[in-house]
């Protein structure tokens, strides 16, 4: 998506005529396949969306069947498991992101807060996408310790 959204495609119409694949469609209908990659389909899926400007499609428009609407994609759930995936390290220090372990990650960190930022600058925005399980303020400390974790283990060269 970001490789096309640069070169000016419309991801909702990659391909041929008559086989044309919609991406957005694809992220919108399953928060399980955003996850499949552990922490940085999120990451990545958010930051996709926003630099193309792309908004997920919402259960009306994807027209799924009852048993499969709890799965639909939104960037609040998404948010909410990048949250959930924020580090405590064994000396009790809260902060950062890695893809596995007890440790942050400057490349996963420095991308997590990439997909957050947009939400961070911007508390109406972060409430139209309505993560659940932070307020605004909540998840402003905990970009902070982001932020903060990221400054902490910066090499000084």
């Amino acid at each position: 998506m970001l490789t096309l959204s640069s070169l000016g495609y419309d991801v909702t119409a990659v391909g041929q005529e008559g086989a044309k694949y919609d991406f957005i469609e694809d992220l919108s209908e399953s928060f399980t396949f955003a996850k499949r990659q552990g922490i940085n389909g999120p990451i990545w899926e958010i930051i996709a969306l926003n630099t193309g400007g792309y908004k997920l499609y919402d259960n009306e428009r994807m027209q799924l069947p009852t048993n499969k609407e709890a799965d639909i994609n939104t960037v609040g759930k998404m948010i909410d498991f990048i949250l959930g995936k924020e580090i405590t390290q064994t000396n009790g220090t809260v902060g950062g992101w890695a893809l596995s372990g007890k440790l942050p990650d400057p490349d996963v960190t420095g991308m997590a807060l990439q997909s957050l930022a947009p939400y961070y600058l911007s508390e109406d925005r972060f409430n139209k996408v309505k993560p659940s399980s932070v307020t605004y303020e909540e998840f402003k400390v905990r970009v902070e310790r982001g932020i903060k974790v990221l400054a902490d283990i910066q090499d000084d060269d």
